[in-house]
């Protein structure tokens, strides 16, 4: 059974400031620039292409998708993502995941039109440095600075293939890891429609290491 914490530790909350409280510039919203769609899970995706304010480079030749698979790739810097074109209030997400060992790092979320950070949960994303994947971190962002804020985290081998559910209701967002509920939300929920990012950060962003991939399977949204 994976180990779970609420409390965040002063590496992270030093990851948080550079990472998610610099508007998150790291990951989608603030990606206004997307290439071709593609169809993954019954949905419509946007690939990514730009560059974030951190020096961030996502190319469309990043993501590809073979069967029921989606797979996002790192190179040194170079990172990709998706962001679904269908937004919904509140729901169910389920998917099975895995990273490889690496540079860079990841992150699976639900992200709200108004913009990062003023409406986000961060399910899963993985920290700066851990290049040998054994550590995510659940993020609701409602707002900017670390007052408005909540996170868990939880330990497991996140080379191997995990599966990770989110349930949205109307007053409350929790993550379950491998069927067990590792963060649990009742404040600052959500009133507004979401749509799922999935989404790496290269080298510079997430630490050196071997090039490596994300990979997403068995997606459904309900």
């Amino acid at each position: 059974m994976p180990s779970a914490s609420t409390a965040a530790d002063a590496d992270h909350m030093g990851t948080i400031r550079v990472f998610a409280l610099a508007t998150l510039a790291v990951f989608a919203v603030a990606s206004t620039a997307q290439a071709a769609t593609i169809r993954f899970a019954h949905q419509d995706w946007r690939r990514f292409k730009s560059t974030g304010n951190l020096g961030q480079k996502w190319d469309p030749a990043m993501v590809s998708k073979s069967h029921r698979r989606l797979t996002v790739r790192i190179q040194g810097d170079l990172a990709g993502g998706v962001g679904s074109t269908h937004y919904q209030r509140r729901g169910r997400y389920d998917m099975d995941f895995r990273i490889s060992a690496g540079a860079g790092k990841f992150v699976l979320l639900l992200a709200g039109r108004e913009g990062t950070p003023f409406n986000e949960l961060d399910f899963a994303e993985g920290k700066v440095g851990d290049s040998e994947r054994r550590e995510i971190i659940a993020t609701r962002h409602w707002g900017v600075g670390r007052s408005h804020l909540k996170q868990h985290r939880v330990r497991a081998n996140f080379t191997r293939w995990h599966h990770i559910t989110v349930v949205w209701k109307r007053h409350k967002m929790n993550v379950r890891l491998d069927g067990v509920r590792f963060a649990h939300f009742t404040r600052h929920i959500s009133k507004t429609p979401m749509a799922l990012k999935i989404q790496t950060a290269g080298a510079n962003v997430g630490g050196a290491g071997a090039d490596a991939r994300l990979q997403v399977e068995h997606l459904k949204i309900s």
